[in-house]
Formats: structure tokens, C-alpha cells, sequence
């Protein structure tokens, strides 16, 4: 599995995840945990990936 797919799994999950949690808290709080959580995750793959591999961090 390629780190696009991976990104795009995790991605989908997360936004599932955040959907249901503005239907019980409302949107705007929906929405600030998916980019919250995304901005967390892009950070941890910049910072997990070895340095020179240009897969992690190019799409």
C-alpha cells in the first residue's frame, strides 16, 4: 500500500469520525477536529519520514 493510500484511508475515516461528531457537538466543532487532527498527522508523517524519502512527503 502506497502513502497515498494510506493518507486516503486515514483521511476517510477521520472525516467519517468528524461528521458524526457535528451532528451530536455542531458543525464548527466538526470541522475544528478535522483540521486539528489533520494538521497532527501531516506533521507526525513529515517528521516520521527518513530523511531522502521523497515518498512520504511528495503526493
Amino acid at each position: 500500500m502506497s502513502t497515498l493510500d494510506e493518507r486516503f484511508l486515514i483521511y476517510a475515516a477521520l472525516a467519517i469520525l468528524c461528521s458524526t461528531v457535528s451532528v451530536f457537538l455542531g458543525l464548527a466543532a466538526g470541522v475544528w477536529s478535522f483540521l486539528q487532527i489533520c494538521a497532527v498527522i501531516e506533521l507526525l508523517f513529515w517528521i516520521g519520514a527518513p530523511e531522502g524519502d521523497d515518498s512520504v512527503t511528495n503526493w
